[in-house]
């Protein structure tokens, strides 16, 4: 019993280690490079977005509160007033949604047989490349029911992409304002979208961790 706890914890330790000693090595010249007049984010504060993500692997409780940090970070370097974070499952073709804060749509149930027709997510899923949408071609997707939800002004979405899969889509977008995010935003979002993607990823696997560890800790009781 031990032993296994022992090396469990070992295990947790290299995760967490894996995700935070990286982080200022892989991001620095990415938020560097970005040209920051005019915008809410500099290069200092996206690192700083980095590393408060990458850290909160080992701060948060569980996905859930890590989600709720994410979203807090974020907000300081773009407009999250409508944000959700979505969850793939790709044996079921499934998209799940554990985090949201939405301002007009209250509907974050799972999306079953998502495709690209019928969810800008699942666009975003398909192309795994990041996503800007203006006034003009979300009115037109509307017209072919290809929204899924209330109709945004402007809506903007990045793949989280791990070991060359697509786990998930972190999304913004308003309802008043057709002009609050430019190709700039995107590339500030598309920046923390790898560190974000490591995070989540790590997190349920140290969540697992823990899972089985109780359930080896109850059965031996």
């Amino acid at each position: 019993r031990f032993s296994h706890t022992g090396r469990s914890s070992s295990i947790r330790q290299g995760i967490a280690a894996d995700v935070s000693g990286t982080t200022e090595n892989r991001y620095s010249h990415t938020s560097s490079s970005l040209v920051v007049a005019g915008s809410k984010a500099s290069a200092e504060g996206i690192n700083q977005v980095l590393f408060t993500i990458a850290n909160a692997v080992n701060t948060t409780l569980d996905l859930d509160d890590l989600y709720g940090s994410i979203h807090r970070s974020l907000g300081t370097i773009i407009d999250v007033t409508n944000f959700f974070i979505a969850i793939v499952d790709q044996a079921q073709k499934k998209l799940y949604f554990p985090f949201f804060q939405d301002t007009t749509d209250d509907d974050f149930d799972p999306i079953d047989d998502f495709d690209t027709s019928s969810s800008l997510t699942g666009l975003v899923v398909a192309r795994r490349k990041p996503l800007l949408l203006r006034e003009e071609e979300l009115k037109e997707r509307e017209i072919r029911e290809g929204i899924w939800g209330p109709t945004p002004y402007c809506w903007m979405g990045v793949p989280l992409i791990v070991r060359d899969e697509v786990i998930g889509v972190i999304a913004v977008q308003s309802y008043s304002d057709p002009d609050i995010f430019s190709v700039h935003d995107l590339e500030i979002l598309s920046a923390v979208s790898h560190q974000t993607a490591i995070a989540i990823d790590r997190k349920r696997s140290l969540d697992e961790l823990k899972k089985s560890e109780e359930r080896a800790r109850y059965g031996l009781q």
